[in-house]
């Protein structure tokens, strides 16, 4: 939610950005993260807008991160 006050009181949008940050950092906000980037990746390869070889290794790195996160938070 925007917080006008930010526009003039630099300390509010520090806060603001901390708190973004914070809410972002959750391991189910990551793996979230993460399966979008994958279904993105997919749809790109499936019409044709991108070669899965031009991106193979991101794809393997991005599936081995969330693997991780899985493995540790279910």
């Amino acid at each position: 939610m925007p917080d006008h006050r930010s526009r003039k009181n630099p300390h509010v949008a520090e806060e603001i950005a901390a708190r973004k940050k914070e809410a972002n950092a959750t391991p189910e906000r990551k793996m979230a993260q993460l399966r979008y980037r994958l279904s993105t990746i997919d749809e790109a390869v499936a019409t044709g807008r991108r070669q899965y070889e031009e991106i193979e290794p991101e794809v393997t790195r991005l599936r081995g991160e969330l693997q991780a996160l899985e493995a540790r938070h279910g």
